[in-house]
């Protein structure tokens, strides 16, 4: 068995594992396997809500990209590697004629 590059664990991943800790007891509460008083659910709460980030203040940007057509990519291609070399990476047979960038 190959020896491990690290011999410790990092405090991250310590806390992770604290973290998953207290995750599976709320689990096990709402499953009904475990009992746990309101002050030790408020606790939980509190732990958690120092460790893990909170989803509803996240920040989230998205990008729309407009849809592209395969001829937009082949002149794309054309333009950087030429007709020979688009024609290779396409897949497409070397006797096909293409007129507007379209193959006939």
């Amino acid at each position: 068995m190959a020896a491990r590059k690290r011999k410790y664990q990092t405090e991250q991943t310590r806390e992770k594992i604290r973290v998953t800790q207290i995750v599976n007891r709320l689990n096990d509460f709402v499953d009904g396997k475990v009992e746990m008083s309101a002050s030790q659910v408020t606790a939980a709460k509190i732990l958690l809500d120092k460790t893990l980030p909170n989803l509803s203040q996240a920040d989230v940007t998205t990008t729309h990209e407009e849809s592209r057509t395969y001829e937009d990519y082949r002149a794309e291609l054309v333009a950087r590697y030429g007709e020979e070399r688009t024609r290779l990476i396409l897949g497409e047979s070397p006797d096909l004629k293409v007129v507007d960038g379209r193959s006939d």
